[in-house]
């Protein structure tokens, strides 16, 4: 069942590019997979470098190379939390970011959040690594649903 709230995009594989079907047809997002997918993006995007949306992304890659402290921890948590908010879908207080690993290969992250109208948490464990490349390391857990991956 698709939520309007969210309707459909062209899915994107680990590359950001599009999945085709065996008949050569676009893949397309529906329901919350387009929300997360969304989310994925923001994340995977530095701030600003749309030229048709300034306000779009974020400064994960910005902290690569700081030093694993309770400071820069938390100010990495807080621009993943200040990235998914900006997403209109997203109930503004549920967005939550806990740092799992920080090391001199990179970052490792959990990310939860919960849509409007949506009934459960959301969440995203990815990885930011020396380059500034990003790859999600877990698809989000859903109760009673298969696991989504893009």
């Amino acid at each position: 069942m698709s939520i309007a709230i969210f309707a459909q995009d062209i899915a994107l594989d680990d590359t950001l590019q599009a999945k085709v079907a065996a008949d050569g047809t676009l893949v397309l997002t529906d329901g919350v997979d387009t929300g997360i997918q969304d989310i994925w993006l923001a994340l995977r995007t530095y701030l600003g470098t749309l030229f048709y949306h300034k306000d779009f992304g974020s400064l994960v890659p910005d902290w690569i190379k700081e030093e694993s402290n309770p400071s820069s921890r938390l100010a990495f948590a807080l621009e993943v939390q200040r990235t998914i908010r900006t997403d209109p879908r997203v109930v503004v207080g549920s967005e939550r970011c806990k740092v799992i690993a920080w090391d001199k290969m990179g970052i490792t992250a959990e990310a939860a959040w919960r849509f409007i109208d949506v009934d459960h948490e959301y969440n995203l464990t990815f990885a930011v690594n020396e380059t500034g490349k990003m790859k999600q390391v877990l698809a989000d857990a859903k109760p009673n649903a298969n696991t989504t991956s893009f």
